[in-house]
């Protein structure tokens, strides 16, 4: 009979146990109840669940931890992008730790190969005293006041500052806080642009609410596409990098074969193109085979696309690679050969999202981690890279 073993054999076995069995021993007998209340059983839950090293003190339980704080809050856990910006939108990560539950935001660097810009947003404690749920607001924008965390599984996560200071009454306050933004966002002595101020401005309208929804790690590349789907950093010019989720717009993902069915859409955005819109969609599979005479030029490029020629694709293929000499280039590209090149579409529009429509491009696929969109009407080459791992 398990009743039988000794209490370390058992609680043994029970801290290898899932919540819903530690829960149902709980009501067998009054011997279970009382071994399951062992702080061991919920320090190694807390662990092989959120992968946090709990420590039992005089002052501190994992067991109450886990069950005020950890479990009732899992659903908050990973990557969120925020929803309620006009234009723009934001990146969150929330990690459990051994103090609590952190929410911090990532704030995309200035260059594309930087790291994202940490910075404490919100921290869910745990009070022993009291056995009650703490929030700590730690943003730099907004500053002071309380914070609210809600989380559930439809509406996804909402932080809430209901007691925000006024800074508008205070001009020294505005400028402080209009430089830190924008020093931020864009890097150190960055002067202020109508660009910035419109971003500023858009996101205090809405610094009292903030509502995200999850980001999903991305599919494995089970259909041997050329191109894994994962989250990318992007070159846009004047409003920075930004970050590009690149997906399959098929009805079925998981089944999808054709890189037709692949685009790339905004998770943060600017007023042309908003998070949540498409930037690029590929359009075509076969691929293309240029020459390197085909590409000394935008008119050269765009007589090729008139009568296109194709080459089978396979992996391992190779192909000439170079930006024509009057293409702009958004970030410096020196790579001469290229995995595969195919038709897609850019969309573009004027400040506002309004006039926006799709215009020619091409896909250009270097390696597994690096691509460009050629927008072959502006004249421009946009460069992406692969940020999947900075984010899950």
């Amino acid at each position: 009979m398990l009743q039988n073993l000794p209490p370390e054999i058992l609680i043994t076995i029970f801290s290898n146990l899932d919540l819903p069995s530690i829960t149902a021993l709980t009501t067998t007998c009054k011997a279970f109840h009382d071994l399951c209340r062992n702080e061991s059983i919920w320090a190694n839950l807390s662990y092989r669940q959120f992968n946090v090293d709990l420590k039992v003190t005089a002052t501190f339980s994992p067991r109450l931890f886990y069950r005020t704080l950890l479990y009732p809050y899992r659903k908050a856990v990973g990557v969120w992008q925020r929803k309620n910006l006009k234009h723009y939108g934001s990146i969150l990560k929330v990690t459990p730790k051994s103090d609590g539950i952190h929410l911090q935001e990532l704030v995309a660097p200035t260059k594309i190969f930087g790291d994202f810009k940490v910075f404490d947003f919100v921290k869910i404690g745990y009070d022993e005293n009291s056995d009650k749920v703490v929030f700590e607001n730690r943003s730099r924008f907004p500053k002071g006041g309380r914070a609210c965390v809600k989380v559930n599984g439809v509406a996804g996560l909402s932080v809430i500052f209901p007691e925000l200071e006024e800074s508008s009454a205070n001009p020294s306050e505005w400028r402080q806080n209009i430089t830190e933004f924008i020093e931020t966002t864009y890097g150190k002595g960055t002067q202020l642009t109508d660009l910035g101020l419109h971003r500023f401005i858009e996101t205090l309208q809405a610094n009292s609410f903030h509502r995200y929804e999850k980001l999903e790690p991305p599919l494995p590349n089970t259909q041997n596409l050329p191109i894994t789907q994962g989250y990318f950093f992007g070159t846009y010019g004047d409003h920075g990098i930004e970050v590009v989720q690149v997906k399959s717009f098929h009805l079925s993902p998981q089944t999808s074969s054709a890189i037709s069915d692949i685009g790339g859409l905004k998770i943060t955005g600017d007023p042309n193109i908003a998070a949540g819109q498409i930037t690029f969609r590929i359009i075509d599979d076969k691929c293309l085979n240029l020459t390197l005479q085909d590409q000394e030029s935008m008119a050269q490029v765009e007589k090729f696309d008139k009568t296109p020629r194709y080459v089978d694709y396979f992996d391992g293929l190779e192909l000439d690679f170079r930006v024509p000499e009057d293409c702009h280039e958004r970030e410096k590209l020196d790579f001469q050969r290229c995995r595969g090149r195919w038709r897609c579409e850019g969309q573009i529009a004027q400040h506002g999202g309004y006039d926006a429509r799709f215009i020619p491009a091409h896909f250009i696929l270097f390696d597994e981690d690096y691509f460009s969109v050629l927008f072959i009407e502006l004249g421009s080459i946009v460069l992406y890279r692969r940020i999947t791992d900075l984010l899950f």
